[in-house]
């Protein structure tokens, strides 16, 4: 069974090492956390319908994720361990990408030399293998929610911890951080 994932929102100009408490965000550890960079990009879920638009649809996919993406970077504290698991959820995500890329492309190559079964197979075989990679890599660490021009939504692993998250901020007088 999946972990239960906990949602936190934290102001963009907040991403930093002074307003931020020193506990590691991935897994709740507060000795020896130190704050480490991150970039965050976001676009909204619906685009990936975009690509069954006939004709170019990849393309006005790829057209309208660039137009509507967001993007914020700051720092979050984390251990070593909680870094790790956060780097290898990062690389799993990205590997699905490539995959599902891949997948897609044996698809049309086989499609294109008359070969359906195969190139379904190896569509469908790339979708699941994606699916697989990004909800595995995603549960093991943290994941972009939402990116408005203020505020970074986030999916935690602990509830615990984006309690101290939100109790921080808070006590520093950024209230509109907790409410998600």
């Amino acid at each position: 069974m999946l972990p239960r994932m906990a949602l936190l929102a934290i102001p963009v100009a907040e991403l930093n090492s002074f307003d931020l408490p020193p506990v590691c965000v991935v897994s709740g550890e507060d000795t020896q956390v130190t704050f480490r960079p991150v970039k965050f990009v976001w676009s909204p879920r619906w685009i990936p319908v975009l690509i069954f638009f006939p004709y170019a649809g990849l393309l006005l996919a790829l057209v309208v994720t660039l137009a509507m993406r967001k993007r914020a970077a700051g720092e979050l504290p984390f251990s070593e361990t909680g870094w790790e698991r956060y780097r290898r959820g990062v690389w799993m995500s990205r590997a699905g990408l490539l995959t599902l890329l891949a997948g897609m492309g044996g698809m049309v190559a086989l499609l294109a030399n008359h070969q359906s079964g195969a190139g379904v197979a190896v569509g469908v075989g790339g979708l699941i293998a994606t699916i697989v990679l990004h909800v595995t890599g995603t549960n093991l660490g943290i994941s972009v929610q939402r990116i408005t021009l203020t505020h970074l939504e986030l999916k935690i692993p602990s509830e615990a911890v984006a309690l101290r998250f939100r109790e921080r901020l808070q006590r520093d007088g950024v209230r509109q951080a907790v409410a998600v």
